[in-house]
């Protein structure tokens, strides 16, 4: 339906130029949200609890799919599956049964004047509420 999931940039481009008209223009037929629904849906889940868990946690490497704290040479493997194979991110090859310290993102240490931490808890249902909106959205800015 769109570009499905190339494994990197040069898979990605052919596709890129014959569907870029296309993206986001139309709604995609049924049967291909529902391939995609019945594909990718946990996995999208697992992806986005994971990066949830990055920031609540300050920072924290932990593997995408385990969720088990992770090195740092591990960590820059997963968020760039672009340049790695699967076996070159696969948390039991690259990092095994060593034991693991808690690594977090330098950028968190000395970048950030008050670390990776939540600052405020944002409720999408309360942002999109009648009465509860205004007071959700001064949360924001």
């Amino acid at each position: 339906w769109d570009f499905g999931y190339p494994a990197n940039r040069e898979d990605a481009e052919p596709v890129y130029r014959q569907f870029v008209g296309k993206l986001y223009n139309q709604l995609p037929p049924v049967d291909a949200f529902l391939s995609w629904r019945d594909e990718r849906l946990l996995f999208e889940c697992s992806w986005w609890s994971w990066y949830i868990d990055f920031w609540m946690e300050g920072g924290l490497y932990r593997d995408i799919f385990s969720h088990r704290m992770t090195t740092a040479h591990h960590w820059h493997r997963v968020v760039k599956p672009g340049l790695y194979t699967v076996e070159e991110r696969d948390f039991d090859l690259v990092v095994g049964n060593a034991t693991v310290t808690p690594t977090y993102d330098p950028h968190c240490s000395y970048d950030m004047s008050e670390g990776c931490t939540p600052k405020a808890v944002i409720s999408s249902e309360d942002l999109q509420d009648h009465e509860k909106g205004p007071l959700e959205t001064n949360k924001i800015g």
